[in-house]
């Protein structure tokens, strides 16, 4: 920035009207994560390097936290300590220690023992929020009373349908093969895989066992 204004350096920063070299206020002013310069310290008289830091932007790899309830706590965190991403009252609500769930979890990504990037990364740990079921091929128990519920099979997750039209159905696919036919008869159930490439689904009818 004083290296533009210096001359020595072609202009970087520019406002709504897209002038470069002119700005309407500081916020016009991006700093990069790895951005410094010199300032005087006018306590002791010495020139003191400033950079960005701490960095409060996102990288190119990260996202924006999700949290439904707007509560301050990620859903997935919600999730793992069994309180519920949609009720924004429990983040206030106290702990055995005496603090608060919010409390807990800022203090403990403030001490490094919970890891803020799990909730950060854009292909996140926990990528099923918000949906009814699961389909884990890998899972040995089905539970279709736990949130979201848990199936071996699409077509079990299927049958486990009650979407309506105001909230239908929402069943995510975890990556693996699927051999099975698969019949819906809800119109209010959507599927949506983990990925077009890892999730196959193979029909184990024959042609004459479809059509019959």
């Amino acid at each position: 920035m004083l290296a533009e204004a210096h001359g020595t350096i072609d202009p970087q920063f520019k406002a709504s009207q897209g002038h470069a070299g002119i700005i309407d206020s500081p916020a016009n002013i991006k700093l990069k994560e790895h951005d410094s310069f010199v300032a005087l310290d006018e306590a002791s008289g010495k020139e003191v390097v400033c950079t960005e830091w701490p960095f409060l932007g996102m990288r190119q790899d990260e996202c924006p936290v999700t949290d439904t309830d707007k509560d301050g706590l990620p859903d997935a965190y919600e999730l793992s300590i069994g309180l519920n991403p949609n009720d924004g009252s429990d983040a206030g609500k106290l702990t055995e220690s005496g603090y608060s769930y919010l409390e807990v979890f800022v203090n403990g990504v403030a001490d490094g023992t919970i890891d803020m990037s799990q909730y950060t990364k854009r292909n996140p740990v926990e990528p099923t929020i918000g949906f009814d079921a699961i389909v884990d091929p890998t899972i040995e128990n089905e539970n279709a009373a736990s949130t979201p519920a848990q199936f071996k099979t699409i077509q079990a997750a299927v049958d486990a349908s009650n979407g309506t039209a105001d909230d239908p159905y929402l069943i995510f696919v975890k990556a693996g093969t699927y051999r099975e036919h698969i019949s819906i008869t809800s119109p209010f159930t959507h599927i949506t895989g983990q990925d077009k490439q890892d999730v196959v689904i193979t029909d184990n009818k024959t042609i004459k066992e479809r059509s019959g």
